[in-house]
């Protein structure tokens, strides 16, 4: 995937009160609008691999835009009203959609149909974010994020501190990143492990022939064995439930994995990843696997965690 920031940690600074700064809410206009912009590049890309085309003056308006922000560029994105109207009109089209349903073939940010729904909203003069868009954006990031967080837990007596001090570290899961991770593991007390269950129907952003979950078992498997964290406890955060959920109705586990027999229901189609998952530890190494959509289950599942 690309470079963007944990969603799990911006959901831990909400629930744990981060006041996000003035200059934090100008970023996250600034990639609201550039993740509609990635999106609508990648479907425009489609189109062409798909041979179809969309013959409108709202298409060619677009065409300019994505000209005046290329991949790389420095510029500020910022779409204007009309500009958003013309993203909206054209990804309703019907050969935007066709290509859309297709979107397992190619990367594209999960949240696409929410930024073109929303779109006219973001290029409004006084908008500001709310919890669902702070929660959706993708702000790129290099390198590794760290946050200080405090939480309340259980103290055994009056003298200990009220709050617990917790230092947590995104490392991110990109393959270029990962060289990056090996100065991170001194005294590590948790390994948080997340992988979309959307990834099933999904590809990568480096590799469009690989699999997203397939390189996530992968990865799991790297890291468990890993003998840092031989003694280290391991919790799966198994996220995109919403998303996954909606998926699964129609297109089966099967897809990804040929030897899935179950149903389309959830349960079945959880509880077969969570196997997954477990096949791949070292014998005798164990994981709290946890599905989650928003903060109040994440809430739910850290404050037991710590």
């Amino acid at each position: 995937e690309k470079l963007y920031q944990g969603t799990i940690l911006k959901q831990l600074e909400s629930i744990h009160n981060h006041k996000i700064r003035k200059f934090q809410v100008e970023n996250i206009i600034t990639s609201l609008h550039e993740n509609a912009l990635d999106c609508m590049r990648s479907l425009f890309q489609a189109l062409d691999n798909y041979g179809l085309k969309v013959e409108s003056r709202e298409a060619a308006r677009i065409m300019d835009v994505l000209e005046r922000y290329e991949p790389g560029s420095t510029k500020r994105i910022k779409l204007s009203a009309a500009e958003a109207a013309d993203f909206q009109a054209v990804y309703k089209s019907d050969p935007i959609q066709q290509a859309y349903k297709r979107r397992a073939e190619f990367w594209l940010l999960d949240s696409c149909e929410y930024y073109m729904r929303n779109l006219d909203r973001f290029a409004q003069e006084d908008f500001e974010p709310n919890e669902e868009d702070i929660l959706r954006v993708r702000i790129r990031t290099t390198g590794i994020i760290s946050k200080d967080l405090k939480t309340r837990y259980q103290r055994e007596h009056d003298l200990e501190p009220p709050y617990m001090n917790i230092k947590m570290v995104d490392v991110g899961g990109q393959r270029n990143e990962r060289k990056k991770w090996l100065h991170c593991f001194d005294d590590v007390k948790c390994v948080l492990f997340l992988s979309s269950m959307a990834g099933y129907r999904q590809v990568l952003f480096e590799d469009c022939k690989k699999n997203r979950m397939i390189e996530s078992l992968e990865l799991f498997r790297k890291i468990s064995h890993d003998r840092t964290f031989r003694d280290v406890p391991i919790i799966l955060f198994l996220n995109k439930k919403d998303l996954f959920e909606q998926m699964i109705r129609s297109e089966s586990l099967s897809t990804c994995f040929p030897e899935y027999k179950g149903d389309n229901s959830y349960a079945s189609a959880f509880g077969f990843l969570k196997a997954k998952f477990r096949e791949q530890l070292p014998k005798g190494k164990e994981v709290s696997i946890f599905d989650v959509t928003g903060c109040l289950i994440l809430q739910f599942s850290f404050t037991n965690i710590i």
